[in-house]
């Protein structure tokens, strides 16, 4: 959120955060403004009892996603660097990390 206000001002930041259908929170995140959403999207959960510091404290390579109107989730990432079924799915690169065109 500190970002999005840095970049576009506190009215347009708050926008941008509040008009998507999901939220995702990474691990490690202490940004004061972020987990106050945070923290309010939470509180309206039914059965969620997050505190600031579990929210940090998610294990790497996870994330907390909220999506309209489904439960909120601890969910697992995965990395296209890591993951060689992503990876695939990627256009070729050349040795010099560009992208070759497919005809």
């Amino acid at each position: 959120m500190a970002q999005l206000t840095a970049t576009y001002n506190e009215y347009r930041a708050r926008s941008i955060m509040t008009n998507h259908s999901a939220l995702m929170v990474l691990p490690g995140n202490r940004d004061p403004l972020t987990m106050d959403l945070v923290g309010r999207i939470l509180a309206e959960e039914d059965g969620i009892r997050m505190r600031r510091r579990s929210v940090r404290r998610l294990r790497p390579g996870t994330a907390l996603c909220v999506y309209e109107h489904l439960p909120v989730q601890e969910i697992t990432l995965r990395s296209s660097s890591h993951d060689p079924s992503l990876r695939a799915l990627s256009p070729p690169e050349d040795a010099d990390g560009l992208i070759v065109e497919r005809r």
